[in-house]
């Protein structure tokens, strides 16, 4: 489930318009969502057990600092289910 491409709800672009830069279209969100994932960190399982969660972390090239909760999708890729602030 967790490897390569990424689905992203549009639930999780929302959030990341409301929660991480709200001055982006939907589409750029969603790209700078896509964009994040490829850098994604170690995925660790949710205290609930039925997702994963990594962290994104800003650098020169990436402006964005988020948190990502990923899960199975209806496809075959995982789906990125929401967004949260980072503290990173």
């Amino acid at each position: 489930m967790i490897a390569g491409h990424w689905f992203v709800t549009p639930h999780a672009t929302r959030q990341f318009m409301a929660r991480i830069d709200p001055r982006l279209t939907y589409d750029a969100a969603r790209n700078a969502i896509l964009r994040g994932m490829e850098r994604a960190g170690r995925l660790e399982r949710t205290r609930n057990g039925r997702a994963y969660r990594t962290r994104i972390r800003p650098n020169a090239d990436y402006p964005y600092a988020f948190r990502a909760v990923v899960g199975p999708g209806e496809g075959t890729m995982p789906a990125v289910i929401t967004i949260l602030r980072s503290g990173a």
